[in-house]
């Protein structure tokens, strides 16, 4: 599920973008789906970076089944607030869907913009202030608090006009910003469960759950229960 709404705001990111023949860094890659549409888009080299070294494994494995070869992607553990690049390197420094989990969303995108070569692209999609919201208010009226309390929304909490201020004190010029919407329906309230639950905040909480009870209880637990519950 996760994958598939990051190729659609991927493709939405890039849909007006001409990146062909240019050097390219996605920062916060995760498996690689805007990296992967670059390539397909015409990019001369593309640059993965992510914090995670399972996501980059998984990255790097779904590059060699696509057929790219490494002289046209290479992959680098990273960290989106101290970049280990020198200034100017990249013709364009993109990043999709990762604001929300980067502390400091300042700094991030000022090292993008340290990275980027003068008169380059700086590129962010980021999530809206309510992605995820009715799944995340149900999630929250459902599971019992003391197990999350202190868990952190994959979500970006920030209007656009936000954004805009970060982008200006970061001394980015000529900013363009696009707006998609898109909603998911379903026939019953089962699917949307089935959905959903592999999704941030839900990822792997019922697992988290049943030993939780298991450690309190001393009885085993069944992930009928467990979906009872989240339910």
């Amino acid at each position: 599920m996760g994958l598939k709404f990051q190729i659609k705001a991927a493709r939405a990111q890039l849909e007006e973008i001409d990146i062909a023949g240019l050097t390219v860094l996605d920062v916060g890659c995760g498996t690689g789906a805007i990296s992967f549409l670059a390539l397909e888009r015409g990019a001369a080299q593309v640059t993965c970076g992510d914090i995670s070294s399972l996501m980059l494994k998984s990255g790097e494995q779904k590059a060699s089944s696509l057929g790219f070869s490494p002289d046209k992607i290479s992959f680098q553990e990273l960290d989106a607030q101290c970049l280990p690049y020198s200034d100017n390197s990249f013709d364009v420094v993109m990043t999709g869907m990762t604001m929300g989990l980067i502390p400091d969303q300042n700094l991030a995108i000022s090292e993008m913009v340290r990275v980027c070569r003068p008169g380059g692209l700086v590129c962010v999609g980021a999530h809206g202030p309510e992605h995820y919201w009715e799944a995340v208010d149900a999630f929250f009226r459902t599971v019992p608090k003391r197990y999350v309390l202190g868990y952190r929304l994959e979500y970006w909490p920030q209007s656009e006009k936000a954004l805009r201020k970060i982008m200006t004190r970061c001394r980015l010029q000529s900013l363009r910003f696009k707006r998609v919407l898109w909603r998911n329906v379903f026939p019953s309230g089962s699917e949307a469960f089935d959905f959903f639950a592999p999704s941030p905040p839900h990822s792997g909480m019922p697992n988290f759950l049943e030993t939780k009870s298991v450690l309190s209880s001393k009885k085993p637990v069944g992930i009928t229960w467990t979906k009872e519950l989240l339910r």
